[in-house]
């Protein structure tokens, strides 16, 4: 994995596709880097589902991270099918890092184009459920306030955590807001 000079951790298929707030962003929030990708991240989306994921059992971040795509998969093809269209698929930012237990602890916050918390196909409790089985301990909820999640998602990058964006971060328009 790649570090970043600013102490944080963004996983390498992040970087590989160019995901981190641009210069000017940076350069605004240099006393505190959180906050640049906070800010970043809550401008890209009006996030609609903020996502909470502590595993029942010590295990690799990444295994952690497989069974949150596992459950986003299972999401898309409850209601789109087995091969979606980009466009309609859920955009997805996740942070991972060590629960006080030890065990893998991630937030994520996610986003479609037609509202996740409207679809009648699909609900917060039914993807909930779907983690719960995968992981352990979980709670999705509505944000209150997208740049409080967004904050919170970043914070946890410095702390040493990890970021990753779903393949469809940035698909849905420019996400460049420096």
């Amino acid at each position: 994995m790649a570090g970043m000079s600013h102490g944080f951790i963004p996983r390498k298929s992040s970087l590989e596709k160019g995901l981190s707030p641009p210069k000017s962003t940076l350069l605004k929030s240099q006393h505190n880097p959180a906050n640049a990708y906070g800010d970043w991240i809550s401008a890209a989306y009006p996030w609609q589902w903020f996502i909470t994921m502590t595993s029942r059992n010590r295990t690799h971040p990444e295994a952690m991270l497989k069974r949150f795509k596992v459950a986003v998969c299972k999401t898309h093809r409850t209601y789109l099918g087995r091969n979606p269209r980009m466009s309609d698929q859920v955009v997805w930012v996740a942070a991972m890092e060590r629960h006080k237990s030890g065990n893998p602890h991630l937030h994520a916050l996610a986003w479609q184009r037609h509202d996740l918390n409207k679809l009648s196909s699909f609900s917060r409790r039914e993807f909930q459920r779907i983690l719960e089985e995968l992981s352990g301990w979980s709670k999705v909820e509505a944000p209150r306030s997208n740049g409080c999640v967004s904050g919170y998602v970043a914070k946890y990058l410095s702390k040493e955590g990890e970021i990753e964006f779903s393949p469809t971060y940035g698909a849905h328009g420019a996400i460049d807001v420096g």
